[in-house]
């Protein structure tokens, strides 16, 4: 199990790579540890990297990581996207459930880590936000 975490906060862009077997409980923990220390960081550019990951988390998983996100103090949603990194032809399901889960929160998928940077791009070109 692995869970990382990069952050450049120059270029306001968070890169979570994930890889193995991770746990609901092992998932929680890095929420509480990376999120619910730096609430901001909903308010970057979000890349998670799942191509080496091979666990079975649930939506239901995410609950401690979407009532972070919705008790931050900023109130409002993040206009940052988040690109998830995965070759799963079904994981586009996975990304429409999160925008309901996370308001606001817009999210996409890409085949590697040079295409999530590219629809950063394009996306932060379209809506003329810098995250």
């Amino acid at each position: 199990m692995s869970l990382r975490w990069e952050v450049a906060d120059f270029s306001h862009r968070l890169t979570i790579t994930a890889a193995g077997t991770i746990t609901s409980r092992e998932f929680v923990d890095f929420s509480y540890r990376l999120y619910g220390q730096r609430t901001e960081l909903f308010d970057y550019e979000c890349v998670v990297d799942l191509s080496a990951y091979e666990g079975d988390l649930l939506h239901s998983d995410l609950e401690p990581l979407a009532q972070i996100y919705a008790g931050r103090s900023e109130g409002n949603a993040s206009s940052c996207p988040a690109v998830f990194v995965t070759v799963d032809p079904f994981f586009h399901h996975w990304a429409a459930a999160m925008q309901i889960q996370f308001p606001g929160l817009i999210v996409r998928v890409a085949a590697s880590r040079e295409e999530a940077a590219a629809l950063l791009d394009r996306l932060r070109t379209r809506s003329g936000d810098n995250c």
